[in-house]
């Protein structure tokens, strides 16, 4: 079995098969095929499986392809110290704690690479150096209690045409917490030959995974205990024992991950349910293991403060009022302008991104919001719903807006009006390619998927132009200095004469379309208004945006607001190529200025409504 989610495509997923098929000849080998494996190819599978749960706890950002690789590769590789001939038999080198099992396992798979007589070919030899380094380096780092000499920071691994982005630091974290829950390697063992003594709590937490299941839920993890009734007397203790290496996990973690990453894990522990024997059943614990009864009876838990919940800390984020989406840095531009001095850049886990914070204090003294703002830096509705996914993992804003440009598909836009989307049309969405009217040619059969903003919010624009009438052409006359300040009269009035530009902005209401496509030609709008008439504008990014919301389902009020750049035809070019994207910063600025206004008008809900 491969989980669905965890797929690789090219060249990973042929990397991973030889890794796997070479550690299986691994325990083939004469050497090593006497031994009690640590593992087998049906707990692998149940590793790779609770990576994969956890990782949809605690990620921000989605796991790479590169990432889920390396994470794989660990799952196969990482058990080959705990039987290296370093560590057989009574020899005086039997390491003494779990970080040298992992240790060894690193030094293992570096050897396998390395010049020279090989002992063992772990399918490595045909990934680059880098990607070799990383994988020995997270095997070697799985024992390890302190993580402070691995990066933070992103690093770039080039490997043939890929680059790939991955944070060690996290995935070590995430194998270290897999491999601490994963404790029912020990059926394969011979329990009553256990020597627990005071200080073998990894032994004694193998002996005890009868006992234990572990549920993954969002955002908690929760440990289920089944005893018999002889046995509840020793409940406290082994919750105690299991729990021991997770604390200390969790304590030397918690800080940078709820720093870095925004995140907390809640581990809940019921009340232990009482069965009675069964087939599939262990029996009870005297029976099963008389050396882990008596460890049990003498553990002494070490006195940890396990933080059940985020901690207070006066520089924790306040609670996000508006968070705003925008694609490219030239949009982001002009807000950057208006809040300079006014913000504090806050780092997007290690992304290399960052979140810039602000308030923005109504101009009526009667509404305060508190802001987030980001950028992708690219177009597109995919990079928009990874952006917008994290934004609300991170934040959790009350209303997200997405603000930006776009072009026109209606003879009623004009450059420099805005649109409030009323509706986002994914138009390109499930398409199907048929045969066109010649064997050379084919036509798109469109499918669209189709998303709508928060209905409160979409009838308190409507009604802005009317209850804040004062607001509205305060916005409008905004709109006029800008156009002044941007353009000469001359140019003012050719453009206006010939159509292109009218001398008032205006606010629209509209379906607004969203694909992958620049529209650069008249056939091309007049295709798009065949599937809706109702089409006002055109851009790339606002159906990426709505689906990461819909997809989040956590109750976040939603508003798309597009200016208009540019005609979205073959004038197009020469618009942007004026003033050297005179229109574009028009546009932009009139968007801006009409979200201030809103705020302003208090249509938005705020933290502390008067």
């Amino acid at each position: 079995m491969v989980l669905e989610s965890f797929k690789l495509p090219f060249p990973w997923n042929d990397n991973l098969i030889q890794i796997e098929e070479a550690s299986q000849r691994f325990w083939e080998a004469h050497m090593v095929s006497s031994q009690i494996r640590i593992q087998s190819p049906a707990i692998w599978l149940k590793l790779r499986d609770l990576l994969w749960q956890i990782s949809n706890i605690l990620v921000v950002e989605k796991l790479t392809p590169f990432e889920a690789f390396l994470l794989h590769a660990c799952a196969y590789l990482y058990e080959l110290g705990w039987h290296s001939e370093r560590y057989q038999g009574n020899s005086p080198a039997h390491p003494q704690s779990i970080s040298e099992y992992y240790a060894e396992s690193g030094r293992i798979i570096e050897e396998s690479v390395s010049p020279g007589k090989k002992t063992f070919d772990f399918g490595l030899l045909n990934l680059d150096a880098a990607v070799v380094d990383m994988l020995v380096t997270l095997c070697m780092a799985a024992g390890k209690s302190d993580l402070a000499d691995l990066s933070l920071d992103w690093q770039l691994v080039e490997v043939g045409h890929h680059q790939e982005k991955i944070r060690l630091r996290y995935l070590v974290v995430l194998f270290q917490l897999a491999d601490l829950l994963l404790i029912d390697r020990v059926r394969h063992h011979d329990l009553q030959q256990y020597p627990l003594s005071a200080s073998n709590i990894t032994d004694a937490r193998l002996a005890l995974s009868p006992y234990f299941s572990i549920e993954i839920c969002k955002n908690e993890i929760i440990v289920h205990r089944r005893l018999y009734s002889v046995d509840m007397h020793l409940a406290e203790n082994m919750q105690n024992l299991f729990m021991e290496p997770v604390k200390k996990w969790w304590l030397a973690n918690w800080e940078w991950l709820y720093s870095h990453f925004k995140l907390f894990i809640i581990f809940q522990q019921p009340e232990p349910e009482i069965f009675k024997r069964a087939r599939n059943f262990p029996r009870p614990l005297n029976a099963f293991c008389q050396a882990l009864t008596l460890f049990l009876e003498h553990f002494q838990p070490s006195h940890l403060p396990f933080p059940d919940r985020p901690p207070a800390q006066p520089s924790a984020p306040l609670a996000v009022d508006i968070g705003i989406i925008i694609a490219l840095d030239e949009e982001f531009a002009e807000l950057f302008n208006e809040i300079r001095g006014n913000y504090e850049a806050v780092p997007a886990g290690s992304t290399g991104r960052f979140y810039y914070q602000f308030e923005h204090r109504g101009t009526r003294g009667q509404h305060i919001y508190r802001c987030v703002a980001t950028f992708a830096g690219e177009m597109g509705s995919t990079i928009s719903s990874l952006m917008t996914q994290s934004f609300i993992q991170h934040w959790q804003p009350r209303t997200l807006v997405m603000l930006g440009i776009a072009a026109a598909l209606s003879s009623d836009a004009f450059p420099g009006d805005v649109i409030v989307a009323k509706q986002i049309d994914a138009y390109l969405d499930n398409s199907k390619a048929v045969p066109g009217s010649t064997p050379d040619s084919f036509t798109f059969i469109p499918s669209r998927q189709v998303y709508r903003c928060s209905p409160d919010l979409l009838n308190a624009t409507k009604n802005f132009k009317f209850k804040d009438e004062e607001l509205f052409q305060d916005w409008q006359q905004s709109c006029r200095y800008e156009l002044a300040r941007l353009l000469s009269e001359e140019q003012r009035d050719a453009f206006i004469a010939h159509k292109l530009l009218r001398t008032q902005a205006q606010m629209l209401t509209g379906h607004i379309a969203s694909g992958p496509t620049v529209g650069a030609a008249q056939a091309f709008k007049d295709w798009l208004k065949i599937l809706d008439r109702k089409y006002v504008a055109l851009e790339m990014e606002a159906a990426g945006f709505m689906e990461a919301v819909n997809e989040n389902a956590g109750g976040e009020r939603t508003l798309v607001l597009r200016a208009i750049s540019d005609g979205g035809n073959e004038l197009k070019q020469e618009l942007d190529a004026t003033g050297e994207g005179v229109f574009r910063r028009y546009a932009m600025r009139n968007a801006l200025q009409l979200l201030w206004r809103f705020f302003d008008a208090g249509i938005f809900p705020d933290h502390n409504p008067w």
